[in-house]
């Protein structure tokens, strides 16, 4: 007798693109994470700077928001709900 698991517990679930049944875990950068990239480096080179701190963080929430409600598969989304917390409590 077999049991099967449930759909949440499926590997293919959490990375599978559903809308094409490809496994989708990381995807070519896109401009909202290249802009991320660049208020990391900025932070690093003007620490000291509120305004860009918080251009950084607010180009952080925007890609985890980009992430969460319009993620390919559960693990994008989930990758953008951890990534806003983080940037939120950070």
């Amino acid at each position: 007798m077999s049991r099967k698991l449930p759909k949440s517990l499926s590997l293919r679930w959490w990375f599978e693109d559903a809308s094409t049944g490809r496994i989708v875990v990381a995807q070519r950068p896109n401009l909202l994470l290249g802009i991320c990239v660049i208020g990391v480096l900025a932070s690093w080179v003007w620490s000291q700077s509120a305004g860009v701190l918080l251009l950084c963080r607010i180009s952080w929430l925007t890609w985890a928001a980009d992430e969460l409600f319009r993620g390919v598969n559960p693990w994008r989304r989930l990758l953008g709900f951890l990534v806003g917390l983080f940037t939120i409590l950070n």
